[in-house]
Protein backbone atom coordinates (compact mmCIF):
# COMPACT_ATOMS: atom_id res chain seq x y z
CA UNK A 1 0.00 0.00 0.00
CA UNK A 2 0.71 3.67 -0.23
CA UNK A 3 2.78 5.81 2.44
CA UNK A 4 4.80 2.73 3.43
CA UNK A 5 2.29 0.83 4.93
CA UNK A 6 3.52 -2.83 5.63
CA UNK A 7 3.62 -4.84 2.25
CA UNK A 8 1.33 -7.68 3.14
CA UNK A 9 -2.46 -7.26 1.32
CA UNK A 10 -5.16 -5.66 3.57
CA UNK A 11 -7.70 -8.07 4.37
CA UNK A 12 -11.43 -6.39 3.57
CA UNK A 13 -13.79 -6.65 5.86
CA UNK A 14 -16.92 -5.31 4.47
CA UNK A 15 -20.20 -6.62 6.43
CA UNK A 16 -21.05 -8.02 9.38
CA UNK A 17 -20.91 -11.73 8.80
CA UNK A 18 -17.58 -11.20 6.88
CA UNK A 19 -16.48 -8.98 10.37
CA UNK A 20 -17.79 -12.42 11.89
CA UNK A 21 -16.70 -15.19 9.58
CA UNK A 22 -13.32 -13.35 7.79
CA UNK A 23 -11.40 -12.95 11.18
CA UNK A 24 -12.41 -16.30 12.03
CA UNK A 25 -11.55 -18.04 8.70
CA UNK A 26 -8.29 -16.32 8.15
CA UNK A 27 -6.88 -16.54 12.33
CA UNK A 28 -9.01 -19.91 13.43
CA UNK A 29 -6.78 -19.56 16.10
CA UNK A 30 -7.17 -15.82 17.36
CA UNK A 31 -11.29 -16.21 17.24
CA UNK A 32 -12.95 -18.06 20.25
CA UNK A 33 -17.00 -18.42 20.44
CA UNK A 34 -16.55 -19.54 23.78
CA UNK A 35 -15.18 -16.45 24.96
CA UNK A 36 -16.40 -14.17 22.62
CA UNK A 37 -13.55 -12.44 21.33
CA UNK A 38 -11.96 -11.64 18.19
CA UNK A 39 -8.13 -10.73 18.17
CA UNK A 40 -6.64 -9.09 15.17
CA UNK A 41 -3.19 -10.25 15.03
CA UNK A 42 -0.36 -7.46 14.02
CA UNK A 43 -0.32 -6.08 10.47
CA UNK A 44 -3.05 -3.65 8.38
CA UNK A 45 -6.68 -4.43 7.98
CA UNK A 46 -9.42 -2.65 6.27
CA UNK A 47 -13.03 -1.66 6.16
CA UNK A 48 -14.17 -0.45 3.29
CA UNK A 49 -18.27 -0.52 4.39
CA UNK A 50 -19.97 0.01 7.37
CA UNK A 51 -19.87 -2.93 9.72
CA UNK A 52 -22.26 -3.89 12.69
CA UNK A 53 -20.47 -5.89 15.38
CA UNK A 54 -22.44 -8.58 16.19
CA UNK A 55 -24.37 -9.40 19.47
CA UNK A 56 -22.51 -11.79 21.42
CA UNK A 57 -19.23 -10.25 20.85
CA UNK A 58 -17.74 -9.38 24.06
CA UNK A 59 -14.26 -7.65 22.78
CA UNK A 60 -12.33 -6.56 19.65
CA UNK A 61 -8.59 -6.58 20.44
CA UNK A 62 -5.49 -5.36 18.43
CA UNK A 63 -2.44 -6.37 19.24
CA UNK A 64 -1.20 -2.76 19.86
CA UNK A 65 -1.05 0.39 19.13
CA UNK A 66 0.82 0.62 15.56
CA UNK A 67 0.64 -3.21 15.29
CA UNK A 68 -2.74 -3.70 14.23
CA UNK A 69 -3.83 -0.95 12.09
CA UNK A 70 -7.62 -0.65 11.01
CA UNK A 71 -7.90 1.44 7.68
CA UNK A 72 -11.84 2.50 6.80
CA UNK A 73 -11.27 3.04 3.34
CA UNK A 74 -14.69 4.27 1.33
CA UNK A 75 -12.64 4.61 -2.00
CA UNK A 76 -13.29 6.97 -5.15
CA UNK A 77 -16.95 6.88 -3.89
CA UNK A 78 -16.63 7.84 -0.69
CA UNK A 79 -18.67 4.51 1.24
CA UNK A 80 -19.49 4.88 4.67
CA UNK A 81 -16.92 3.40 6.65
CA UNK A 82 -17.50 2.63 10.12
CA UNK A 83 -17.98 0.52 13.66
CA UNK A 84 -21.14 0.22 14.35
CA UNK A 85 -22.32 -0.69 18.23
CA UNK A 86 -25.93 -1.25 18.09
CA UNK A 87 -28.01 -2.57 21.00
CA UNK A 88 -24.92 -4.05 22.83
CA UNK A 89 -24.33 -4.67 26.07
CA UNK A 90 -20.86 -5.06 27.73
CA UNK A 91 -18.52 -4.74 24.86
CA UNK A 92 -14.27 -3.27 24.97
CA UNK A 93 -12.35 -2.43 21.94
CA UNK A 94 -8.75 -1.58 22.63
CA UNK A 95 -5.21 -2.13 21.52
CA UNK A 96 -5.28 -1.26 17.98
CA UNK A 97 -5.03 1.83 15.42
CA UNK A 98 -8.19 3.28 13.31
CA UNK A 99 -7.26 5.61 10.49
CA UNK A 100 -9.53 7.07 8.01
CA UNK A 101 -9.39 7.69 4.28
CA UNK A 102 -11.86 9.12 1.88
CA UNK A 103 -14.32 9.69 4.54
CA UNK A 104 -17.90 9.78 2.88
CA UNK A 105 -19.64 13.49 3.44
CA UNK A 106 -22.95 11.31 5.16
CA UNK A 107 -20.58 9.95 7.50
CA UNK A 108 -21.50 10.12 11.38
CA UNK A 109 -18.61 9.22 13.32
CA UNK A 110 -15.86 6.40 12.89
CA UNK A 111 -17.35 4.61 15.77
CA UNK A 112 -20.77 4.52 16.12
CA UNK A 113 -23.01 3.44 19.17
CA UNK A 114 -26.58 3.63 19.59
CA UNK A 115 -28.05 2.32 22.56
CA UNK A 116 -25.46 1.00 23.69
CA UNK A 117 -24.77 0.09 27.36
CA UNK A 118 -21.23 -0.66 29.04
CA UNK A 119 -18.90 -0.47 26.37
CA UNK A 120 -15.22 0.09 26.76
CA UNK A 121 -12.60 2.08 24.04
CA UNK A 122 -9.28 1.55 25.26
CA UNK A 123 -5.83 2.22 24.30
CA UNK A 124 -6.63 2.99 20.62
CA UNK A 125 -5.37 5.56 18.11
CA UNK A 126 -7.58 7.18 15.78
CA UNK A 127 -6.79 9.44 13.03
CA UNK A 128 -9.96 11.19 11.41
CA UNK A 129 -10.83 13.69 8.79
CA UNK A 130 -12.91 16.73 9.09
CA UNK A 131 -16.85 17.00 9.86
CA UNK A 132 -17.24 13.48 11.17
CA UNK A 133 -16.85 12.08 14.99
CA UNK A 134 -14.20 10.12 15.72
CA UNK A 135 -16.36 8.34 18.57
CA UNK A 136 -19.83 9.03 18.88
CA UNK A 137 -22.32 7.76 21.27
CA UNK A 138 -26.37 8.32 21.36
CA UNK A 139 -29.51 7.14 23.04
CA UNK A 140 -32.14 5.99 20.97
CA UNK A 141 -35.73 7.09 20.80
CA UNK A 142 -38.27 4.68 22.31
CA UNK A 143 -35.25 2.45 23.50
CA UNK A 144 -34.60 3.86 27.07
CA UNK A 145 -31.84 5.08 28.97
CA UNK A 146 -28.37 3.58 28.22
CA UNK A 147 -24.92 4.37 29.04
CA UNK A 148 -22.00 3.04 31.29
CA UNK A 149 -19.64 4.40 28.79
CA UNK A 150 -16.02 4.50 29.12
CA UNK A 151 -13.51 6.38 26.68
CA UNK A 152 -9.58 5.92 28.29
CA UNK A 153 -6.21 6.15 27.81
CA UNK A 154 -6.49 6.92 23.66
CA UNK A 155 -5.17 8.88 21.26
CA UNK A 156 -7.03 11.21 18.76
CA UNK A 157 -6.09 13.29 15.99
CA UNK A 158 -8.37 15.78 13.67
CA UNK A 159 -8.03 18.46 11.20
CA UNK A 160 -7.22 21.90 13.22
CA UNK A 161 -9.58 24.99 12.49
CA UNK A 162 -7.52 27.72 11.35
CA UNK A 163 -8.01 31.66 10.95
CA UNK A 164 -8.42 32.85 7.44
CA UNK A 165 -5.03 34.63 7.82
CA UNK A 166 -3.49 31.39 8.76
CA UNK A 167 -4.47 29.51 5.72
CA UNK A 168 -8.15 28.54 6.88
CA UNK A 169 -9.73 25.45 7.98
CA UNK A 170 -13.22 24.97 8.31
CA UNK A 171 -13.86 21.87 11.05
CA UNK A 172 -16.90 23.71 12.30
CA UNK A 173 -19.59 21.56 13.40
CA UNK A 174 -16.69 18.35 14.29
CA UNK A 175 -17.16 17.08 17.66
CA UNK A 176 -14.39 14.80 17.79
CA UNK A 177 -15.96 12.73 20.79
CA UNK A 178 -19.67 13.36 20.50
CA UNK A 179 -22.30 12.35 22.98
CA UNK A 180 -25.76 12.77 23.26
CA UNK A 181 -29.50 11.80 24.64
CA UNK A 182 -32.24 11.18 22.21
CA UNK A 183 -33.71 14.23 21.36
CA UNK A 184 -37.39 15.15 21.32
CA UNK A 185 -37.55 18.67 20.40
CA UNK A 186 -34.59 19.26 18.27
CA UNK A 187 -33.17 22.53 16.95
CA UNK A 188 -30.92 25.33 16.71
CA UNK A 189 -29.92 25.82 20.90
CA UNK A 190 -29.92 29.90 20.37
CA UNK A 191 -33.18 29.90 18.70
CA UNK A 192 -35.23 27.20 20.71
CA UNK A 193 -33.74 29.79 23.77
CA UNK A 194 -34.58 32.93 22.24
CA UNK A 195 -37.92 31.56 21.20
CA UNK A 196 -38.82 29.92 24.76
CA UNK A 197 -36.49 30.22 27.10
CA UNK A 198 -35.44 26.34 27.05
CA UNK A 199 -33.21 23.79 25.29
CA UNK A 200 -33.03 20.89 23.65
CA UNK A 201 -35.41 18.35 25.07
CA UNK A 202 -35.09 14.16 25.28
CA UNK A 203 -36.67 11.41 24.81
CA UNK A 204 -34.08 8.62 26.47
CA UNK A 205 -30.92 9.65 28.24
CA UNK A 206 -27.04 9.17 27.59
CA UNK A 207 -25.84 8.04 31.57
CA UNK A 208 -22.49 7.50 33.08
CA UNK A 209 -20.06 8.45 30.68
CA UNK A 210 -16.57 8.31 31.35
CA UNK A 211 -13.74 10.51 29.57
CA UNK A 212 -10.06 9.32 31.17
CA UNK A 213 -6.58 10.44 29.78
CA UNK A 214 -7.88 10.69 26.59
CA UNK A 215 -5.39 13.19 24.57
CA UNK A 216 -7.21 14.75 21.00
CA UNK A 217 -5.76 16.86 18.90
CA UNK A 218 -8.07 19.18 16.52
CA UNK A 219 -11.30 19.46 15.83
CA UNK A 220 -13.86 22.27 16.73
CA UNK A 221 -14.89 20.45 19.97
CA UNK A 222 -13.08 18.38 21.58
CA UNK A 223 -15.68 16.72 23.27
CA UNK A 224 -19.52 18.01 23.33
CA UNK A 225 -22.15 16.51 25.10
CA UNK A 226 -25.65 17.28 24.57
CA UNK A 227 -28.55 16.62 27.31
CA UNK A 228 -26.06 13.64 29.73
CA UNK A 229 -26.58 13.06 32.87
CA UNK A 230 -23.84 11.79 35.36
CA UNK A 231 -20.67 13.33 32.71
CA UNK A 232 -16.90 12.81 33.64
CA UNK A 233 -13.87 14.09 31.91
CA UNK A 234 -10.33 13.90 33.76
CA UNK A 235 -6.74 13.69 33.72
CA UNK A 236 -7.15 14.87 29.88
CA UNK A 237 -5.42 16.97 27.65
CA UNK A 238 -7.26 18.93 24.37
CA UNK A 239 -4.36 20.58 22.22
CA UNK A 240 -5.55 22.68 19.44
CA UNK A 241 -9.52 22.43 18.89
CA UNK A 242 -11.38 25.57 18.09
CA UNK A 243 -13.30 24.85 21.45
CA UNK A 244 -12.41 22.29 24.49
CA UNK A 245 -15.31 20.76 26.16
CA UNK A 246 -18.36 22.08 25.21
CA UNK A 247 -21.64 20.67 28.01
CA UNK A 248 -25.34 21.83 27.09
CA UNK A 249 -28.79 21.55 26.33
CA UNK A 250 -29.69 20.18 29.94
CA UNK A 251 -25.95 18.24 30.59
CA UNK A 252 -26.49 17.55 34.63
CA UNK A 253 -24.06 16.59 37.38
CA UNK A 254 -20.61 16.97 35.08
CA UNK A 255 -17.13 16.77 36.84
CA UNK A 256 -14.51 18.19 34.70
CA UNK A 257 -11.30 17.65 36.67
CA UNK A 258 -7.54 18.01 36.26
CA UNK A 259 -7.28 18.47 32.38
CA UNK A 260 -5.22 19.98 30.46
CA UNK A 261 -6.57 22.81 27.49
CA UNK A 262 -3.77 23.76 25.22
CA UNK A 263 -4.33 26.47 22.20
CA UNK A 264 -8.42 26.38 21.87
CA UNK A 265 -9.30 29.13 19.62
CA UNK A 266 -12.97 29.91 21.67
CA UNK A 267 -13.84 28.80 24.87
CA UNK A 268 -11.62 25.97 26.68
CA UNK A 269 -14.70 24.81 29.37
CA UNK A 270 -18.43 26.17 27.87
CA UNK A 271 -21.82 25.45 30.13
CA UNK A 272 -25.00 26.21 28.54
CA UNK A 273 -28.63 25.94 27.51
CA UNK A 274 -29.99 24.13 31.11
CA UNK A 275 -26.82 22.53 31.78
CA UNK A 276 -27.00 22.56 35.67
CA UNK A 277 -24.74 20.92 38.55
CA UNK A 278 -21.78 20.94 37.35
CA UNK A 279 -18.04 20.98 39.07
CA UNK A 280 -15.66 22.43 36.97
CA UNK A 281 -11.70 22.00 39.17
CA UNK A 282 -8.55 21.79 38.93
CA UNK A 283 -8.56 22.61 35.02
CA UNK A 284 -5.50 23.72 33.12
CA UNK A 285 -6.48 25.93 29.77
CA UNK A 286 -4.21 28.16 28.02
CA UNK A 287 -3.43 28.94 24.77
CA UNK A 288 -2.02 31.65 22.66
CA UNK A 289 -4.33 31.70 19.65
CA UNK A 290 -7.90 32.41 21.56
CA UNK A 291 -9.54 35.29 19.79
CA UNK A 292 -13.20 33.91 20.64
CA UNK A 293 -15.14 33.86 24.07
CA UNK A 294 -14.69 33.32 27.84
CA UNK A 295 -12.02 30.77 28.54
CA UNK A 296 -14.26 28.97 31.20
CA UNK A 297 -18.11 30.11 30.60
CA UNK A 298 -21.51 29.79 32.08
CA UNK A 299 -23.06 31.12 28.78
CA UNK A 300 -27.21 31.59 28.52
CA UNK A 301 -29.22 29.52 30.93
CA UNK A 302 -26.32 27.54 32.53
CA UNK A 303 -27.11 27.53 36.46
CA UNK A 304 -25.84 26.31 39.74
CA UNK A 305 -22.12 25.69 38.67
CA UNK A 306 -19.37 25.84 40.63
CA UNK A 307 -16.04 26.61 38.57
CA UNK A 308 -12.73 26.26 41.15
CA UNK A 309 -8.98 25.99 41.40
CA UNK A 310 -8.81 26.57 37.70
CA UNK A 311 -5.56 28.48 36.28
CA UNK A 312 -6.01 30.39 32.99
CA UNK A 313 -3.52 31.47 30.96
CA UNK A 314 -3.20 33.63 28.08
CA UNK A 315 0.35 33.10 26.54
CA UNK A 316 1.76 35.96 25.05
CA UNK A 317 2.06 35.54 21.09
CA UNK A 318 2.28 37.34 17.87
CA UNK A 319 -0.62 35.21 15.85
CA UNK A 320 -3.14 37.60 14.86
CA UNK A 321 -3.03 39.42 11.65
CA UNK A 322 0.25 41.09 10.68
CA UNK A 323 1.35 39.73 13.68
CA UNK A 324 -0.91 41.15 16.29
CA UNK A 325 -1.68 39.50 19.82
CA UNK A 326 -4.42 37.09 19.77
CA UNK A 327 -6.37 37.65 22.91
CA UNK A 328 -9.57 35.97 24.82
CA UNK A 329 -12.86 38.55 25.16
CA UNK A 330 -12.66 37.27 28.52
CA UNK A 331 -11.02 34.59 31.00
CA UNK A 332 -14.34 33.80 33.18
CA UNK A 333 -17.63 34.78 31.71
CA UNK A 334 -21.22 34.71 32.88
CA UNK A 335 -24.07 35.17 30.28
CA UNK A 336 -27.97 35.84 30.24
CA UNK A 337 -30.31 33.73 32.25
CA UNK A 338 -27.30 32.08 33.95
CA UNK A 339 -28.21 31.88 37.60
CA UNK A 340 -26.26 30.51 40.86
CA UNK A 341 -23.17 30.43 39.42
CA UNK A 342 -19.79 30.45 41.55
CA UNK A 343 -16.22 31.05 40.59
CA UNK A 344 -13.95 30.82 43.06
CA UNK A 345 -9.95 30.44 43.84
CA UNK A 346 -9.35 30.33 40.04
CA UNK A 347 -6.13 32.35 38.70
CA UNK A 348 -5.69 34.17 35.51
CA UNK A 349 -2.51 35.04 33.56
CA UNK A 350 -2.30 37.26 30.71
CA UNK A 351 -4.43 39.87 29.15
CA UNK A 352 -8.08 39.65 27.71
CA UNK A 353 -9.27 42.04 24.98
CA UNK A 354 -12.48 42.97 26.78
CA UNK A 355 -12.26 41.99 30.19
CA UNK A 356 -10.69 39.80 32.44
CA UNK A 357 -14.62 38.97 33.93
CA UNK A 358 -17.36 39.59 32.25
CA UNK A 359 -21.36 38.92 33.81
CA UNK A 360 -23.76 39.94 31.30
CA UNK A 361 -27.28 39.98 32.27
CA UNK A 362 -28.85 41.40 28.60
CA UNK A 363 -27.26 41.51 24.90
CA UNK A 364 -29.11 45.16 23.88
CA UNK A 365 -29.98 44.84 20.43
CA UNK A 366 -27.60 46.57 18.18
CA UNK A 367 -25.36 47.68 20.84
CA UNK A 368 -22.31 49.74 20.63
CA UNK A 369 -20.32 48.62 24.06
CA UNK A 370 -16.94 46.93 23.37
CA UNK A 371 -17.14 44.54 26.29
CA UNK A 372 -20.74 43.00 25.43
CA UNK A 373 -21.32 39.75 24.02
CA UNK A 374 -24.27 40.42 21.36
CA UNK A 375 -22.36 39.35 18.56
CA UNK A 376 -21.25 42.63 17.89
CA UNK A 377 -24.44 43.86 17.60
CA UNK A 378 -24.99 43.42 13.79
CA UNK A 379 -27.90 42.08 12.44
CA UNK A 380 -29.06 40.18 15.62
CA UNK A 381 -32.54 40.31 17.53
CA UNK A 382 -31.66 39.45 20.71
CA UNK A 383 -35.52 39.90 22.20
CA UNK A 384 -34.95 36.17 23.88
CA UNK A 385 -31.94 37.13 25.55
CA UNK A 386 -33.65 40.22 26.96
CA UNK A 387 -32.31 42.09 30.31
CA UNK A 388 -33.13 39.59 33.44
CA UNK A 389 -31.32 40.13 36.96
CA UNK A 390 -28.84 37.51 37.68
CA UNK A 391 -29.42 35.65 40.62
CA UNK A 392 -26.56 34.29 43.17
CA UNK A 393 -23.73 34.67 40.86
CA UNK A 394 -20.88 34.56 43.12
CA UNK A 395 -16.87 35.86 42.58
CA UNK A 396 -15.03 34.72 45.54
CA UNK A 397 -11.26 34.15 46.05
CA UNK A 398 -10.20 34.72 42.61
CA UNK A 399 -7.36 35.96 41.30
CA UNK A 400 -7.87 38.78 38.60
CA UNK A 401 -4.82 40.83 37.35
CA UNK A 402 -4.58 44.31 36.24
CA UNK A 403 -5.45 44.80 32.40
CA UNK A 404 -4.76 47.22 30.15
CA UNK A 405 -6.01 50.50 29.73
CA UNK A 406 -9.58 50.57 28.79
CA UNK A 407 -10.06 46.83 29.64
CA UNK A 408 -11.38 46.65 33.07
CA UNK A 409 -11.08 43.64 35.38
CA UNK A 410 -14.68 43.05 36.04
CA UNK A 411 -17.35 44.35 33.56
CA UNK A 412 -21.45 44.02 34.48
CA UNK A 413 -23.37 45.17 31.84
CA UNK A 414 -25.84 47.53 32.07
CA UNK A 415 -28.74 46.93 34.64
CA UNK A 416 -26.31 44.34 36.15
CA UNK A 417 -25.94 45.68 39.82
CA UNK A 418 -24.05 43.87 42.94
CA UNK A 419 -27.01 43.86 44.86
CA UNK A 420 -29.24 42.67 42.44
CA UNK A 421 -27.08 39.42 41.33
CA UNK A 422 -23.39 39.12 41.38
CA UNK A 423 -21.55 39.36 44.53
CA UNK A 424 -17.75 40.04 44.24
CA UNK A 425 -15.59 40.26 47.30
CA UNK A 426 -11.89 38.45 48.29
CA UNK A 427 -10.49 38.51 45.05
CA UNK A 428 -6.69 39.06 44.69
CA UNK A 429 -4.32 40.57 47.73
CA UNK A 430 -5.44 43.91 47.32
CA UNK A 431 -9.34 45.45 47.00
CA UNK A 432 -11.21 44.69 44.58
CA UNK A 433 -11.16 47.69 42.35
CA UNK A 434 -14.92 49.59 41.19
CA UNK A 435 -16.94 47.83 38.86
CA UNK A 436 -16.99 48.59 35.42
CA UNK A 437 -20.87 49.51 34.45
CA UNK A 438 -21.15 50.52 30.75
Amino acid sequence: MARGFAARQPIPLSSPDDFRITWHKLNQASYSIKDAEIILPPGDWILTNQVTIPNGIRAVRGSGIGKTRLFMDGGASKVVTSIVLRDLYGLEISDMSIIQLNRADTQVAMIYGLNAKCVTLKRLRIETQDKGSAIYFTATAGQGNCGNILIEDCDIFAPREQPEHLGGLDSTGQEVIRFTSAMASPGVPSQLWKASKTWRQYTDRLTNVTVRRVRVDGGYYAVGCSGIDSMRIEDCSFTNPTRGVSLQDGCRGAYVARNIIRDQRSSGIHMAYGTSGCLIERNIVMSARAEGEGFIQCYTGATDNVIQDNRLIQVPNQNGTDGAELRPKWFLYVGTHAHRNTFWRNAIEGKAARAAVAIENEWPNNTTQKPSRSFNGAGWDFTGFAAEALKGVFLLDNDIPPQDPGVPRLFLSTGATITAGPEVFGNDDEAFPVVTKL
